[in-house]
Formats: structure tokens, sequence, C-alpha cells
């Protein structure tokens, strides 16, 4: 063993540590989707994070005219991420609806959803915004409806929702903090929705996958000279 083989395997070491820190999130979310933790947060922390953001306010009255109730900020934690993903989240029994509005760190709203779950799985996707690409499914619809308008997006969703339920698809029987969770879970676990080899194969995950090749190798170029 030379001090050469010793600085290589150190290098490759330090190369594994560093591109797993970018890696690893993506792959365990492909890989685990359902340990996606979620929960709400306190009742006055929701009302902190609205009394600083009139935009967000905003937004709020306007689907509060609609027929949608505060459920409180849910928060998002993928495994091995030290990220968090904030959500001010409402809901409508009679709408049979939850709308959740993506908020950035700072607590500026960046876009509306509306979410409608089936106990088959399935569910109702309807996003203020472009994102990913728009599926239409047995089951499942995704679709985006640009423009802001809560009106216009709302009528889509529920129009949608009406022909699944015509189906037979049932959605949940009850709209609130828990059951919201438990629709988080079901998004994340469906085939849908996680781009599993896009995140896989991400430039992250295949730099981390030659960190640990380079690893090995210098493991083996030691035990060999042995």
């Amino acid at each position: 063993m030379t001090p050469l083989q010793i600085i290589l395997s150190l290098l490759a070491a330090l190369f594994v540590l560093l591109t797993a820190r970018m890696a690893l999130p993506k792959i365990a979310l492909a890989s685990f989707p359902g340990k996606v933790r979620s929960r709400f947060l306190e009742p006055a922390q929701t009302q902190a994070s609205l009394s600083r953001s009139p935009a967000l306010q905003e937004q709020v009255k306007k689907l509060s005219e609609l027929g949608f109730e505060t459920l409180g900020i849910k928060v998002e934690a993928p495994p091995f991420s030290r990220n968090r993903y904030f959500e001010f989240n409402l809901a409508s029994t009679d709408l049979q609806t939850f709308a959740s509005i993506v908020l950035h760190p700072s607590g500026k709203p960046l876009g509306t959803y509306l979410f409608t779950p089936f106990e088959d799985g399935g569910m109702i996707f309807t996003r203020s915004y472009p994102a990913y690409p728009e599926i239409e499914a047995p089951g499942v619809s995704i679709h985006s409806v640009l423009g802001g308008n809560f009106d216009t997006m709302l009528a889509n969703h529920l129009n949608r929702v009406e022909q699944n339920k015509l189906q037979g698809r049932q959605p949940y029987p009850s709209f609130d903090q828990p059951a919201r969770l438990r629709a988080t879970h079901a998004f994340y676990v469906s085939p849908f929705t996680i781009n599993r080899f896009k995140l896989l194969f991400s430039y992250e995950a295949l730099l981390f996958s030659l960190a640990l090749l380079l690893l090995a190798l210098a493991i083996w170029s030691i035990l060999f000279s042995l």
C-alpha cells in the first residue's frame, strides 16, 4: 500500500460524501416515496404566517369565498433531505376537494392546486402552474389550468371529479387534517405522480454512482497490493 493509494482512497471517500448529500434525497424519494413525512403546524404558526403575507391573505380569501375552510399549514419532509416544503391547506367537504397554496420559504404564495383523492388510490389534481406533464389515466387526472382564475380552475376540477364518480369512484368521506395527511401519502405512492426513473438517473444520482465506483476501485487497489 503506497501513500498515493491512501490519498486517492481518501479523495474518493470525500467525493462519495459530497455527492451523497445531493443524490440520496432523490434516490430515497424514488425508492421509498411513502417515507415522505408530513404534518400540520400549530394554529398559531399558521396564523403568524398568514398575517405576514398580504398576497397569501388575498388567495385564502378568494378560496374561502368558493366554500373552502382553512386546515392550516402542512409541512412535508422527504427522506434524507434537509429541505422542507410548506403549503397553506384548505378544504371543502361539500365540494369534496382540498385546496393547497404552495409557499416559498419566505411565506410568499407560489401557486395553487386542487386535489380530490379517491378511496381506491385515484385522484383528480388541478394546478394553476405548469409543472410536470398532464396525465389522464383510469382514476387519475392531473391537469394544469393557467391564468389564476380560481372559479375556472374549480369548475374544471369538479367536472372531472363528477366524471369519475359516475364511474363508481368514491372520494374520501371526510376532508379534515388527518384526511389531508392520508391524501399526501397517497399522492406520493401513486405510480403517476413521482417520476422514479428521472430521479434514479438524475445527474446527482449518476455522479454519486461514479463516486462509489471510484471508491470501490481505490479500495480494491489497496487490497490487491497487500
